[in-house]
């Protein structure tokens, strides 16, 4: 299976919905940990500024400081990893880097 298949199988294209912190736009978001698509109760970070969105009846809605709290501390450490990365895709993004308009989410 070739690279681009692969892509295409992670990244679950949806319609346009904005991070209602930075006011970026997302039309697909990508599992970072397989394949499936995105689920009730997934978590998504906003790759331009970190915000996390937990899916709720098909929507991105920001996660609540009770959910948060809610999680695990093995889950809070992966969360700051996925914000650590998404502080090196903001920086290349700065740098004049193009690409799609995606999100990341945690099955």
């Amino acid at each position: 299976m070739s690279a681009s298949r692969d892509t295409e199988r992670a990244t679950t294209r949806e319609p346009w919905w904005m991070c209602s912190t930075c006011g970026h736009m997302f039309d697909a978001v990508t599992n970072i940990e397989g394949f499936e698509k995105p689920s009730e109760d997934d978590i998504s970070i906003c790759i331009k500024c970190g915000a996390l969105y937990t899916r709720h009846a098909g929507a991105w809605v920001p996660t609540t400081a009770d959910e948060y709290d809610n999680f695990d501390d093995d889950y809070k450490k992966y969360l700051s990893e996925l914000k650590r990365r998404q502080k090196i895709v903001m920086e290349m993004d700065q740098a004049g880097a193009t690409g799609p308009k995606l999100a990341i989410y945690k099955h």
